[in-house]
């Protein structure tokens, strides 16, 4: 088997991965944050919003997370053009 290209659609699953973690990662920070008000202002952070944690943080993480995914497809498949990877499969039943 050989891989010499990946295809750039599947950073769009790797957007999505990364929009799903970052709005359950959003959830649970305002679940804590509610259940013990001042947690975060403790550690010296930012008391987390409905808006900055449902809305911008995983929109923001996903298109930042998306577009690392397309930088590294991207640099494989300039590295894989000029150093090709190939690899034996055998199936023994």
């Amino acid at each position: 088997m050989k891989i010499n290209k990946i295809n750039y659609v599947s950073a769009v699953y790797f957007f999505f991965l990364f929009l799903v973690l970052y709005f359950i990662t959003g959830i649970v920070q305002l679940i804590v944050e509610k259940m013990n008000p001042g947690t975060f202002g403790g550690f010296g952070l930012a008391t987390p919003s409905f808006v900055t944690s449902v809305i911008y943080a995983p929109v923001v993480g996903g298109l930042l997370g998306g577009l690392f995914v397309l930088f590294a497809i991207l640099l494989y498949n300039v590295v894989a053009k000029k150093f090709p990877f190939s690899f034996e499969v055998s199936v023994k039943k």
